[in-house]
């Protein structure tokens, strides 16, 4: 969130998008990270002591992670460590110190909760966007195996066409043959074996053309 601040909606996370929801809960989402609502943050003592804590937590998860790279430890793992460090810290600096001193335990579990649900959600926005990468790709793919059958449909009408015209034009070549031949006296034994011999006909494919 890099914005001051954000409206969510409930209707946002309908299946069914729709403008006019049955039902609507909108909810003001204000950031504050370092550099965001900072008249918020110096107005209220409580509110700017948990950033803080918030953002050395980040620093600490980020500073064990670069020291165990060559060891990474399990992300849980990393961040129990990080989140102590954090709360160890804020009480030496009198950050929330009184209420963290009181409910050490507690603020770790919770922390550790909320980072974990952070993560979960962080990995499920990432399936989600491989999952939509992969439906982009399979969408893209199958749009041109339709292209493509589609030329290969014209080619063979094409192709079609053009042995329907080649077979014309050797039914008319085969019938002026025979034309020709009976003109000049020929019977039907010699016709046979003539167009035979010149087109390549069966005996039966050649009595089919005499008798037409």
């Amino acid at each position: 969130m890099n914005e001051d601040e954000m409206i969510l909606k409930l209707s946002d996370a309908y299946e069914v998008p729709t403008d006019q929801p049955e039902l609507e809960l909108t909810v003001r989402v204000l950031n504050i990270n370092p550099g965001h609502n900072e008249v918020l943050l110096e107005s209220c003592s409580i509110l700017k002591q948990y950033m803080q804590f918030i953002t050395k937590v980040r620093e600490c998860i980020d500073s064990l992670t670069a020291k165990t790279s060559d060891t990474p430890l399990p992300y849980m793992d990393r961040l129990r460590v990080a989140i102590s460090e954090a709360v160890d810290y804020c009480i030496t600096q009198g950050i929330l110190g009184d209420f963290f001193k009181k409910h050490r335990s507690e603020v770790i579990a919770v922390t550790l909760y909320e980072y974990s649900e952070e993560e979960h959600r962080r990995i499920q926005e990432r399936d989600k966007s491989e999952l939509k990468e992969q439906l982009a790709a399979s969408e893209t793919k199958l749009a041109e195996a339709e292209t493509n059958l589609k030329q290969s449909e014209s080619k063979l009408a094409e192709a079609e066409t053009n042995l329907k015209q080649s077979e014309s034009k050797l039914t008319q070549a085969i019938q002026n043959t025979i034309a020709m031949l009976h003109s000049m006296g020929c019977d039907d034994f010699f016709i046979r074996s003539k167009l035979c011999e010149i087109y390549q006909l069966s005996e039966a494919d050649a009595m089919n053309y005499l008798k037409k």
